[in-house]
Order: C-alpha cells, then structure tokens, then sequence
C-alpha cells in the first residue's frame, strides 16, 4: 500500500509540473514580440494594449508612441500663409485720358458716363457736371480731397502750383485748373492739367466743355490753354 501511494504521489508531481510548463508556454505566447529587420534583437512589449508601435526607425532604435497620442484619421498639412499683395494706385493721368470721347446723351447733363460723374457729388443728371468728372477721376485714383459739385472747391488752396501768371514750381500731369468768370465773380470751369506745351500755352483735359472751350458743353476734350487765361493750378495729394 505505501509503494502505491509513493508512485501516486511521483505522478501528482509530474502532473503538477506539466501543468505549471503548459502555463508558462501559454503566458509567453500572449506576449507581442517586435524584432528588427535583420531579427538579431527581440522587443517584447508586456503592456500591449497601451502602446502603438511605429514603423519610423531612428538610427537603431524603435520608437514607441502611447496609443493615446496617435490619431491616424487626422493628417497635418504644412499649409502656407496667403500672400496678399497690395494693388498699387491707379495712375490720376491714365484715369482722366480714358475718359475723352465721353459724351452727354441729349446733350442735357445725362448720359451714363456724365450721370456717374454727378453721382460722385450726390447729384443726379441735369447739373453741370465739370467739377464731378475733376471729383470722379480723383476718387478713382484714391487721391483725397474735398472737392463737391461746386467748381470753386476743385481748387486747393493749400498747394497752389500757379497762380497770378507766376510759377510756384512746375504743374504736373493731373493738376487741377480753373478759370475765373467776371460774371460770375468766382471760379466757374474746371479741368486737368496735362502738359506744358510752352512758357505760353499747355494741353488740358476738361469735362462738360466743347471743342469751342465752353464751360457747358456736351462731353470729355482735350483743349489748349493760356496761362494767362488761367485762374490757378493747384494739386491735389
């Protein structure tokens, strides 16, 4: 009876042993392995569920991310800063040339162009209308002044150019002329300065004028001035 128990007892031995082998063999094979490309060197990483392991390599070495920091659905983009430029001015001379050939459609202050003109001074057709196109072209060329629909406002007194047939300095393409009316006892037309043609006469460019030069006239011309005839010459900056 006792050799039973002794063989009984080797086997419950045995048992337990295969027992404690066969759960070992279990643990290891829950366990991840990563291995280099040339499988010299084995990672085994115990805490799965708590990393992501990334395919960049640096130099030997794996890097490892917790899970928590990577979201594969977002992508960053190096998007780079819009480049704003900035559109120069037009040019006051441009402006101003573009505009001869205008004409009024019934000859009574209107027509589309004429009309726009007045609309820079709050004024609708029917009103002469040489002062807004001076207005228009400067608004156009984002020049400031303060200048409205009456002509005498087209002259700025605080940069005269010519007057009293002198000579302050040198007029330059897009400064604004008028003319004197006894009549009217004050400015009554204004225009653009263009160019010098000589010490006695220049070239203008006049709204609401004529070939004739009048002060009500039917469009948009080039004219020649005296400067003796000239009230003043001032800028607008």
């Amino acid at each position: 009876m006792e050799r039973i128990n002794s063989v009984s007892t080797i086997k419950y031995g045995i048992y337990c042993l295969l027992f404690i082998l066969f759960c070992g063999c279990n643990r290891v094979s829950e366990v991840s392995v990563v291995s280099k490309t040339d499988d010299t060197t084995n990672i085994v990483v115990d805490d799965i569920a708590n990393v992501v392991i990334v395919d960049d390599v640096v130099g030997d070495e794996f890097i490892v991310v917790p899970a928590e920091e990577t979201n594969p659905e977002i992508v960053v983009q190096n998007i780079p800063e819009p480049v704003i430029v900035k559109q120069p001015k037009k040019d006051i001379t441009e402006i101003y040339l573009s505009q001869i050939g205008v004409r009024e459609k019934t000859g009574k202050n209107d027509g589309q162009e004429v009309e726009m003109y007045l609309k820079t001074v709050g004024l609708g057709k029917g009103y002469a209308w040489c002062s807004a196109y001076v207005k228009w072209c400067l608004v156009q060329a984002e020049i400031p002044n303060t200048i409205n629909a009456w002509s005498p406002t087209a002259e700025n007194k605080k940069h005269i150019v010519f007057s009293n047939r002198k000579f302050n300095e040198e007029p330059l393409p897009g400064d604004v002329g008028t003319l004197y009316y006894s009549k009217l006892k004050r400015i009554g037309h204004t225009y653009f300065f263009h160019q010098k043609i000589n010490e006695s006469v220049y070239e203008s460019v006049e709204g609401n004028t004529s070939t004739q030069g009048s002060r009500e006239g039917d469009g948009v011309y080039k004219r020649i001035r005296s400067f003796n005839s000239t009230y003043s010459i001032s800028r607008w900056e």
